[in-house]
């Protein structure tokens, strides 16, 4: 089930089992739950979105489908490599994304922007350090 928003996971079900997603201010998944409010896992990144193990759900970082037999995230546009810090592919939108580095991640500002589509970074985090 989605929320109002793009990309913004309120619950998922795999089996007879409901997971709830709890989210930080860019959309990442820190937490899931169950029906009981029970805290079943938690999830940990560093800026760039490496996390530590494996998760019950592909949501994780940015709230984006994570491949782990790529250790890519999909961002519609294109995937994004968090070992590297960057795309690995040009912004299909080259320089209308007012970024010169066409393989930027979010202008090396992962604490403050996303980039939902993979191809233009905006500050509409949910929240902005002041």
């Amino acid at each position: 089930m989605n929320g109002p928003g793009i990309d913004n996971k309120l619950r998922q079900t795999k089996g007879q089992t409901n997971y709830y997603f709890t989210s930080d201010h860019l959309g990442s998944t820190r937490a899931l739950t169950n029906d009981d409010g029970e805290v079943v896992e938690e999830i940990a990144y560093d800026s760039f979105g490496n996390s530590t193990g494996s998760s019950i759900t592909r949501y994780t970082y940015t709230s984006r489908e994570y491949d782990s037999d790529t250790h890519l995230y999909y961002y519609r546009a294109r995937f994004y490599d968090p070992r590297i810090g960057r795309f690995i592919s040009e912004d299909p939108i080259g320089f209308e994304s007012d970024d010169t580095n066409f393989y930027s991640y979010v202008r090396n500002d992962p604490l403050r922007l996303i980039d939902p589509l993979g191809q233009q970074s905006r500050a509409d985090a949910r929240w902005q350090p002041g």
